[in-house]
């Protein structure tokens, strides 16, 4: 089986492949091949300060960077910083432009999405297994192309190191990207008429 995105949805169908004792091979590619970062510890805590009005990606991750740094000197981690932020990520998101916004969407999200949507320290445990057993194997890369072969499925990828064209046989090929993101892709009326508008200032 090859899975098509490593974030929560990915993990949701290899723990229940694994729990229905499934014993084929389980890859997983995408662009960077990051993992949710796992459950811990996140006391309370409270941001030093929060930046207002008109910011840029850069500006944002300093900030972001500054406030792990104190809060680890206050004896806590990254994810209590994570935790905070939440009530004011529409505020931060509201003071980046358009521009801006492409930006942390193509360079930025990606390692966002790992530190703010994180897994459970068990499944980790469970994934390692895999890994270890060689049942899981993750790819850092971009599909390039898929094509029926002899009853597989043919895929070949590029990957992100050396951008190495190289190919995999799978008998079936799941999509765990989530929901498609860009409005203006989607047919669907709803999204027509109130979609764009809506979630036009949305991470």
């Amino acid at each position: 089986i090859l899975m098509v995105g490593s974030g929560l949805t990915m993990l949701d169908l290899v723990l229940s492949l694994n729990h229905n004792d499934h014993i084929g091979k389980i890859t997983v590619i995408s662009r960077r091949g990051l993992l949710p970062l796992p459950h811990g510890n996140a006391e309370p805590y409270e941001l030093n300060r929060v930046p207002s009005g008109n910011i840029n990606t850069s500006q944002l991750l300093s900030w972001v960077k500054s406030e792990v740094k104190l809060a680890e000197g206050k004896g806590k981690n990254w994810r209590a910083v994570t935790d905070a932020i939440r009530p004011y990520i529409q505020q931060l998101w509201g003071g980046l432009s358009l521009q801006e916004k492409k930006k942390f969407l193509r360079h930025l999200r990606p390692f966002w999405e790992i530190h703010r949507h994180k897994m459970p320290v068990e499944s980790l445990t469970i994934l390692n297994r895999m890994k270890q057993e060689g049942r899981l194997q993750i790819i850092a890369g971009r599909i390039k192309d898929a094509a029926l072969e002899a009853n597989k499925i043919r895929v070949t990828y590029a990957t992100r190191n050396n951008n190495e064209l190289k190919h995999i046989a799978v008998d079936h090929i799941i999509n765990c990207t989530g929901p498609e993101t860009e409005y203006r892709k989607l047919r669907s009326s709803l999204y027509n008429k109130i979609g764009r508008a809506s979630c036009r200032e949305r991470v």
